[in-house]
């Protein structure tokens, strides 16, 4: 299988490679901790929104939003006395922060259309803890991480409807 990919729009393009119905319509793809559009499709360009544009300034273009699909997560490796109070608090920003936000923004815009879907992905380390992830250098421990991802797993079955 070959792809041409227009890197222009790259997430964007990625994206419909992988699924061909979402060709021809809007898209935005947005960062994953301040919900800042880094891709969009020539169709999101032509409804005017720029690259970098925080997207909840934009709810009134976005009329209709058929999923949310939430896959943020950053990960600082070390052994769990080594990590400070602040990257704790960083990885809890983008991986659970930014998970609600967008959850709270298209929720609402969902509720309102009466229909949608949201996607949040998680991670297996919420469920079993940390499990630690092998590379040339050992064995690195994930213990703030999981506990993000555990912390989305269950924001997701508190909001379920």
């Amino acid at each position: 299988m070959y792809a041409l990919i227009d890197c222009n729009n790259f997430f964007v393009s990625c994206e419909r490679v992988f699924n061909p119905k979402l060709r021809g319509k809007p898209m935005v793809v947005l960062s994953n901790n301040d919900g800042c559009v880094i891709s969009r499709s020539n169709e999101a360009k032509a409804l005017g929104i720029p690259m970098g544009a925080p997207v909840f300034k934009y709810k009134e273009v976005l009329k209709k939003i058929d999923i949310l699909v939430n896959n943020a997560g950053i990960v600082k490796v070390g052994p769990f006395e080594s990590i400070s109070e602040v990257e704790i608090r960083d990885l809890f920003e983008t991986n659970v922060y930014g998970v609600m936000n967008c959850c709270k923004i298209f929720g609402e815009l969902m509720i309102n259309q009466g229909s949608g879907r949201i996607i949040n992905i998680a991670s297996t380390d919420a469920l079993v803890g940390t499990t630690g992830h092998h590379s040339e250098l050992g064995v690195e421990y994930v213990v703030p991480y999981a506990a993000t991802k555990g912390a989305v797993a269950t924001f997701t079955k508190a909001l379920a409807v």
